[in-house]
């Protein structure tokens, strides 16, 4: 416009004027509006760094032995699980006092005379943030309340003064397994991985206690890790009461009665092939449409969608299963996967569902809410398990205890947990998945049969049991 305005000056010196106005004006518009961006993200991280330098106030005076448990990893699913149960099973003693940091969505007892929780810069949910506040405010708060052990369930230990003992438990054994770190193309995930595999290897060599939640993970980190400063325990995770079948049926947890299968073709204009994958999908709404699509005979598969959890054979293995099976009954069942997923891999694994054809047989669910889990493992007709890197197998403890058929994988450490209770498979075979389909699809009684095993199995597993280990383990500290 400047430049259509200057065509009508007669003035020569008022038009050069107003073409160098606006060629500076074009020029420097840009560079000032990133400079005023650069300025209001400078001020932004002054004011989150200033805050993570901020220490709370600290005046606890007492001669209790103090015990710090950071738990700001423990943001979501198993980690949260694991802390919430040891809180709510930490014995009252009077010698002992916790300070838990931990994320405002962490269920912590509010009634134990214990326990206090210390409220945390909301920065720390970022792990570069994390990360500096762990390594640089974190020491000064334990020397301060001159805390005497320091606990960090999540796997790697924060920096602690010398007369601090540390504990820490393993709980991610992908980065000690090198072929399983391989299953992922080179870029962020592997180099993550390798830097965790440093991170939490120094850990365990410092900690005065290291936990183990299995026993093939103490033989992973003996070879891996022979020399450690400190003493080891094994102690397995629990299970809820609400994932077995004999207590979901007295509180009825699954509250949606799932109706007959749709007509055939319907159901994945609904939900197939990830429609509802995104985590964000998990209104009250959604999962009533998901579970109101459910169809009448499905066998389940929850877990993470990711390159060690092989869904692509199990899908293999279920279009081996549909063409022997009997045509008669062929497409009453579906195959039904429970998750979130790592896009690169659930991209193949709905190609592999495209080129076999079974679009109208496998659904793919998102995530849903932690307290429907239990309803989907009780109504699934068989559970199935396939990941081949575990620590200790949360999902295969669930799925025993819905008191249905399991099939897992035969890797470590699901034999530990599962013992004879389980029928296993290759899970890179669909061969030998699809052969314990054929075996027990029309064999109620031995479904019933191995169903029954796996819930009287799963009463091995009691999180009152874990946590009372774990705090002895702890105490011996003292």
């Amino acid at each position: 416009e400047l430049l259509k305005q200057s065509f009508y000056m007669e003035d020569r010196e008022k038009r050069v004027g107003l073409w160098l106005y606006a060629i500076f004006r074009e020029r420097s518009y840009p560079i000032i509006t990133h400079l005023s961006s650069a300025i209001r993200f400078l001020k932004t991280l002054k004011q989150k760094v200033k805050t993570l330098f901020y220490l709370p106030p600290l005046n606890l005076q007492t001669s209790k032995t103090i015990i710090l448990i950071n738990g700001l990893s423990a943001r979501q699913g198993g980690g949260q699980t694991y802390l919430s149960n040891l809180l709510h099973f930490l014995p009252k003693r009077d010698d002992v006092h916790v300070i838990v940091l931990a994320p405002e969505s962490l269920d912590i007892p509010t009634n134990h005379p214990n326990i206090e929780k210390m409220t945390i810069p909301q920065e720390t949910a970022n792990p570069f943030f994390r990360a500096f506040w762990e390594n640089w405010t974190l020491p000064q708060i334990l020397q301060k309340l001159q805390v005497d052990i320091l606990f960090c369930p999540g796997g790697t230990l924060s920096a602690a003064p010398k007369d601090c003992k540390t504990v820490v438990t393993f709980q991610n054994m992908l980065p000690f397994l090198p072929q399983e770190r391989r299953r992922y193309p080179q870029g962020y995930i592997r180099y993550r991985l390798w830097l965790l595999r440093f991170l939490q290897g120094r850990s365990f060599q410092k900690a005065d206690l290291l936990i183990f939640i299995s026993q093939y993970a103490k033989i992973v980190i003996d070879q891996a890790i022979p020399e450690r400063k400190g003493k080891s325990v094994v102690v397995p995770h629990g299970l809820g009461d609400q994932f077995r079948a004999s207590i979901m049926s007295q509180k009825n947890f699954f509250k949606i009665p799932l109706p007959p299968f749709e007509k055939k073709g319907e159901l994945q204009e609904k939900i197939f092939l990830g429609h509802c994958s995104n985590p964000s999908d998990n209104t009250s709404h959604a999962n009533d449409q998901l579970f109101a699509s459910l169809p009448q005979e499905y066998v389940l598969y929850v877990s993470i969608i990711d390159v060690y959890k092989a869904q692509i054979e199990v899908v293999r293995a279920w279009q081996i299963y549909q063409q022997h099976m009997d045509i008669s009954r062929q497409g009453q069942e579906k195959l039904v996967f429970v998750g979130p997923n790592y896009p690169p891999y659930l991209e193949k694994v709905k190609n592999t569902i495209a080129s076999l054809n079974l679009e109208e047989e496998v659904i793919i669910f998102g995530n849903v809410p932690y307290d429907e889990l239990p309803g989907l493992y009780q109504q699934a007709k068989i559970n199935i398990f396939a990941s081949s890197c575990e620590n200790c197998p949360n999902i295969l403890l669930e799925a025993l205890g819905a008191g249905k058929p399991v099939f897992s994988s035969n890797y470590p450490p699901m034999p530990e947990f599962g013992e004879d209770a389980v029928e296993y498979f290759d899970p890179y075979d669909p061969q030998s998945l699809a052969n314990l389909l054929l075996k027990y699809a029309d064999a109620a009684s031995l479904r019933e049969s191995l169903g029954q095993k796996a819930l009287r199995q799963s009463h091995k597993f009691q999180w009152e049991q874990t946590a009372q280990k774990t705090w002895n383990a702890l105490f011996e500290l003292i």
